[in-house]
């Protein structure tokens, strides 16, 4: 197992113990045949934590096919393994992956086995609602790789989006999302006046400003749910940056002072002080 030293820093040894009898068992597979493995989630950013395990483990073998799914299913099928959410196809805006649910020694453990074909040439359209900094962020930047294969691929992939991705695609996404999110404010100072409504359009507004403040400041975020406060304090290093966020969404004010706090909020991300 790759990485030792750094993952007794962030595991329990139970933790590390439930993740080096799972690697053993993925090792031993043909099909898919493993080459990277990688620890991402709760583990890596609140270390020691009773949390899942989330684990992404590499392949060239991800397809819609029973027979994958089903050599999965026999992979698992363990005495000292539950399973919780049996193996499932899913494609999207990045990759094709098997995500399954498992349970050992009282642990849960969520896995996502994908293939290196990673889809980062997106259309515009989607810009906003990608996952694609994020994935980057916890696959290649914060993640720790606890297995890896000598014609692994992993590591020329992370080289591509270090220290950050292509220029001319980050003007892309910068451009287009700032477009959706003011057209999403403007559209919030003259919406509806039901209370639900106007939070669910705030949710959407709070999660694209998100992601315009970490593409604007070339920085690969983990979650646009959780560790907020400590990601704009350690990655983007702006505590006032934080604050003015949390004021815009959270503090109490009228929708037409919301709005108004929020267009200053986007006008300090890009300009400062």
């Amino acid at each position: 197992m790759k990485n030792r030293k750094i993952l007794k820093k962030v595991l329990t040894p139970k933790y590390l113990e439930t993740l080096s009898f799972l690697l053993s068992v993925f090792q031993k597979s043909r099909h898919p045949k493993i080459c990277t493995g990688v620890l991402i989630g709760s583990q890596v950013h609140s270390p020691k934590r009773k949390s899942d395990l989330d684990l992404c483990f590499y392949t060239n073998q991800i397809n819609n096919s029973k027979e994958l799914i089903n050599s999965i299913k026999k992979i698992i099928d363990r005495p000292q393994i539950k399973c919780i959410e049996a193996p499932r196809y899913i494609s999207d805006y990045h990759n094709r992956r098997i995500e399954l649910n498992l349970q050992i020694s009282g642990i849960l453990i969520e896995i996502a086995i994908l293939d290196w074909d990673l889809n980062f040439e997106l259309t515009p359209h989607l810009i906003r609602k990608d996952e694609f900094e994020r994935h980057i962020g916890n696959l290649f930047i914060y993640g720790i790789c606890f297995y890896d294969l000598p014609r692994s691929n992993y590591h020329k992939i992370k080289e591509k989006f270090t220290p950050y991705y292509d220029e001319s695609l980050r003007i892309l996404r910068i451009r287009v999302l700032k477009l959706a999110l003011t057209e999403k404010i403007k559209y919030l100072a003259n919406f509806s006046p039901d209370k639900l409504a106007q939070l669910n359009l705030l949710y959407v507004i709070e999660r694209m400003m998100l992601q315009y403040a970490f593409i604007y400041y070339k920085v690969y975020p983990y979650s646009y749910e959780k560790w907020i406060k400590k990601q704009f304090l350690e990655l983007i290093k702006s505590k006032k940056l934080y604050f003015k966020f949390v004021d815009s969404f959270y503090g109490d004010y009228t929708i037409k002072q919301r709005v108004s706090k929020i267009n200053s909020l986007l006008n300090y991300v890009e300009k400062g002080d």
